[in-house]
């Protein structure tokens, strides 16, 4: 079963006694079809995730509903968290970006820009490209794509 909640640890005040798990977001029940989303991400689960600001981005990874697993696949999709105002955005408007996949390879590097590399697409097969994507213009560029 594949879920879209978001959860937050908080330290302790004294930092050496642990902490606790704060839930931030979830849906109050398990979608059974995509209008049941209702402007949330699909449930999901090896995807990458960034933070800038206040602003969480998710991209990818492998969803579906329900416990029958509908709709089970890759995600090319590219979700926004506002942590202030609790609302989800999609982020694909400005630009096409990479193919679905799950279990990429991402790192956030500079003021505002993340990396995704390679993964596995729908049919099994190993991806092997580079993208950049600009939190600030919110635009995929293409950096390398090799078939090696």
């Amino acid at each position: 079963m594949y879920m879209n909640d978001i959860w937050q640890f908080v330290p302790a005040a004294d930092g050496d006694s642990g902490g606790t798990w704060q839930l931030i977001s979830a849906l109050d029940f398990l979608p059974n079809k995509t209008s049941d989303l209702n402007g949330h991400p699909m449930p999901r689960d090896h995807h990458a995730a960034f933070r800038k600001d206040d602003t969480l981005y998710f991209f990818g990874g492998r969803g579906g509903l329900n416990q029958s697993h509908d709709l089970y696949g890759p995600l090319g999709d590219l979700w926004k968290f506002n942590l202030t105002t609790s609302n989800w955005k999609c982020g694909n408007e400005s630009t096409a970006g990479p193919a679905a996949r799950w279990l990429p390879g991402a790192d956030k590097y500079g003021n505002g820009r993340f990396v995704v590399f390679g993964g596995e697409s729908y049919d099994e097969k190993k991806l092997n490209d580079l993208w950049e994507f600009d939190m600030e213009s919110s635009t995929w560029q293409l950096r390398s794509s090799s078939t090696c």
